[in-house]
């Protein structure tokens, strides 16, 4: 199982790092239908058939053994994920569990239905008005019967102005209805049997922008306040929030330049009116309003029973000022390209005053703009040390990736150390500026060679993989094959 994910992370670094030519046509697909990473193919994409095999090795020969898992997409030809069917052998059985979906003429999801050895586990659909939103939605369990209903409505500018739910008898489960005013704000908020549970008052200044907002409940009894303030150019500077009772719960201030960037946002929030944390962040820029540098100060924490008194906080503000959480700077070069950029963080200790060292991530770049080199170092919760180095080649294409870990700074126990090298093949540099050939991942006692084989869209059709341990020969473990029909 442990091979299996890091094969299908492999397939996503193989494709995030590959430059293709930029009138390249792109079809992404889901990994699985629930899933919200999709593998990028070259070309426009009618079905993909990835099948996995073990090996066999007779007489110093390796051949493709049992087939033990295989993945089938289909797409339409607007790229839509149409089926998804995975058959894999699981506890000495095979399993096979397939999805089909279909769209209406918009390309919006009219009906999904999801089986287990042929045999429905659920499935849903949905109706849609002339705009595009959903106005219902019905979900059906194995037998094919109801099991819930979801109705929406909305007004002439497309607001949500209904919601209701029901259950497998075909009763209410829950139900909210909105009312807006002109500007598309809400303002009331009803429950089942149209009972009102909360009213929403606004006020605007005379450039028709919110000042207060009020949130009341069914009684008209206040739940909370916000103010919101403006510099002479409309930028939000001031925003605070207050509690039932009129007491301030939350603020934040924002300070700009002539030109319109932020250069300082202080946040801060209150119990029972008195600071309890405290966020600021202070940014600078060139010129040209790329931004250059910012430094942001960590939330302060008073804590249940801390000194709370003015000099007190005078003294924890001054320690806060001296440790900055994160730092980062920015260059440019004279064409404006961003060439470097460096981040620092620290981890705090407010009681004590004391501030730890806590990591850094840098990040280097050629005169396009394009990756050199990226490394980091860091302190993790548990004061393990991780470590990593990426380099790339002139084209920004990664070509090696170090990872390691230490029990504790300077300590001679390295965990888990990986290197991952990515070679290149130069030869179809018309069609295909780059494409990876092999993927070697070097641990411990143990190298991992992933080598592939491309079709003439730039897609891998095969995936083999080697296995060396120390001081042995490299073993075939494993073979994947694709084949891909395109429209």
């Amino acid at each position: 199982m442990k091979t299996q994910k890091t094969a299908t992370l492999l397939i996503l670094l193989l494709f995030s790092v590959c430059g293709y030519a930029q009138n390249t046509e792109i079809t992404k697909v889901p990994e699985n239908p629930t899933s919200e990473n999709s593998i990028e193919f070259f070309g426009k994409i009618k079905s993909v058939t990835e099948t996995s095999y073990a090996t066999v090795e007779k007489f110093g020969e390796v051949s493709k053994g049992e087939k033990y898992e295989t993945k089938v997409f289909k797409c339409d030809n607007k790229k839509n994920l149409i089926e998804y069917e995975h058959n894999y052998k699981s506890e000495n059985e095979y399993k096979n569990e397939k999805t089909t979906i279909k769209y209406n003429e918009n390309g919006n999801e009219i009906e999904k239905k999801t089986y287990t050895n042929e045999k429905l586990d659920f499935a849903i659909t949905w109706k849609y008005n002339n705009k595009g939103y959903v106005t219902e939605q019905n979900s059906y369990g194995a037998d094919g019967r109801l099991d819930s209903a979801i109705i929406r409505k909305y007004n002439d500018k497309g607001d949500l102005t209904e919601y209701n739910s029901y259950g497998v008898d075909g009763r209410l489960n829950s139900a909210i209805t909105w009312k807006y005013n002109d500007k598309e704000y809400v303002t009331e908020r009803y429950g089942a049997d149209k009972v009102l549970f909360s009213k929403t008052k606004l006020k605007w200044d005379d450039k028709d922008r919110i000042i207060e907002r009020g949130e009341y409940d069914s009684l008209g009894n206040i739940v909370s306040k916000e103010t919101f303030e403006y510099d002479v150019r409309g930028d939000n500077t001031g925003h605070s929030e207050y509690d039932k009772n009129g007491k301030l719960a939350w603020k934040c201030t924002r300070q700009f330049d002539d030109k319109g960037n932020e250069i300082n946002n202080v946040r801060i929030t209150y119990d029972d009116s008195k600071i309890d944390t405290l966020w600021t962040k202070i940014s600078k820029y060139d010129e040209f309003g790329n931004l250059i540098e910012y430094d942001e100060y960590p939330q302060m924490p008073f804590g249940v029973g801390a000194c709370r008194d003015e000099a007190c906080i005078i003294l924890r503000e001054k320690a806060r000022k001296l440790s900055i959480s994160h730092k980062c700077v920015v260059k440019y070069n004279k064409n404006k390209i961003k060439i470097e950029s460096r981040n620092f963080y620290c981890r705090h200790y407010y009681d004590e005053v004391y501030n730890e060292y806590y990591g850094n991530t840098f990040y280097f770049y050629n005169s396009n703009g394009k990756p050199k080199l990226a490394y980091s170092s860091y302190v993790t919760h548990d004061d393990i040390v991780t470590m990593w180095c990426k380099k790339y080649d002139e084209e920004g294409n990664i070509v090696e990736d170090l990872k390691k870990e230490l029990d504790e700074w300077r300590s001679p126990i390295i965990r888990d150390p990986k290197t991952f090298i990515y070679k290149y093949n130069e030869e179809e540099a018309k069609k295909i500026e780059k494409e990876i050939v092999n993927i070697i991942i070097k641990e411990f006692d143990t190298k991992t060679e992933y080598i592939y084989t491309f079709d003439k869209y730039g897609n891998w059709i095969t995936k083999t993989t080697y296995t060396q341990k120390l001081n042995s020969m490299p073993t075939c473990t494993g073979i994947i094959e694709r084949e891909i029909e395109y429209y």
